[in-house]
């Protein structure tokens, strides 16, 4: 399936439902948690890295793989917890919010979004104006 395809099948979808939040707010949020989890993420590996060379120094070899299978583990079961949250949040599936995602200020490297605090407030008062 191309990519005309599959924006076409999301259109689609998009136009046959309506949503709790629209397009740029929901937007935004994706972009927010993904920022989050992609930042999580490397503060993992910054953390797996010196505890896997300490590893490989005092302990035996095979400690190390342990940790990174551990890691990658981790990785794979948190991924899909935050893009289930997201679904609950803005009613959009995986394919929308991969779809949504390019909208976002943070895949557009906006400045607002290098300042953690004001970037929280904003997503938090999107997230608030949509509750019931």
């Amino acid at each position: 399936m191309g990519n005309w395809d599959r924006m076409q099948k999301v259109a689609d979808h998009i136009s046959s439902q309506s949503f709790m939040m629209d397009w740029q707010d929901a937007a935004e949020v994706v972009g927010y948690y993904r920022r989050k989890l992609k930042v999580i993420g490397y503060m993992v590996w910054i953390i797996l890295i010196p505890i896997a060379i300490l590893s490989a120094i005092y302990l035996p070899w095979y400690t190390v793989i342990i940790e990174v299978i551990i890691a990658f583990c981790a990785g794979a079961l948190y991924a899909p917890i935050i893009s289930k949250r997201i679904q609950i949040i803005t009613g959009m599936n995986f394919e929308m919010q991969q779809a949504a995602y390019p909208d976002s200020l943070a895949a557009k490297n906006d400045p607002i979004v290098a300042n953690a605090g004001a970037y929280k407030k904003i997503i938090d008062s999107i997230i608030s104006k949509y509750k019931k």
